[in-house]
């Protein structure tokens, strides 16, 4: 009879701690501008996940990894903004000289240089999501539950749509 009891409570012991490690996964919503991080239900901050994340060593290079690569697509971003902003300009002075198109060879490049740095940029910031969202099913993978979609909501407001879905 004691063996059996023992065998019933480490079965709920274990069911118990399965279910407490998936309380503690970090839950992803995302939107358009930007997502939501839950952990319990509580919102997180992007910046207070980092440092969660951070103190663990199997997830401490992919967000630092993540963190290059959004200031790397800051960076190349305001430069093409710059240069976009340059060649506008340019666009517009030649306007103002009765129409004459820009005969400097520079401003096709400044204009091909800007295009090409926001490119980059957005290539950047979806590395740096990628990386991120490794991060945090690295995580959850740690925590001993299921990284799949095991939750996932669509949610219509009167001016965004979001998706939630557990990782």
């Amino acid at each position: 009879m004691k063996f059996i009891l023992l065998i019933i409570l480490t079965a709920f012991i274990s069911v118990s701690l399965n279910a407490q490690s998936k309380a503690d996964s970090i839950n992803v919503e995302n939107s358009f501008w930007g997502n939501n991080y839950y952990i319990e239900g509580i919102e997180f901050s992007r910046g207070d996940i980092d440092f969660i994340l951070e103190g663990y060593d199997f997830s401490k290079d992919l967000v630092k990894t993540s963190n290059n690569q959004k200031y790397w697509g800051y960076g190349s971003l305001s430069v093409g903004v710059l240069l976009t902003g340059v060649c506008l300009y340019d666009t517009f002075e030649s306007y103002n000289n009765y129409g004459e198109q820009p005969t400097k060879s520079s401003f096709y490049i400044k204009s091909a240089l800007a295009i090409g740095l926001n490119f980059a940029a957005i290539i950047y910031f979806s590395k740096s999501k990628k990386s991120f969202s490794k991060a945090i099913k690295a995580y959850n993978k740690s925590l001993n539950t299921d990284t799949g979609s095991n939750e996932f909501k669509i949610n219509i407001d009167f001016n965004r749509i979001t998706f939630t879905y557990s990782m």
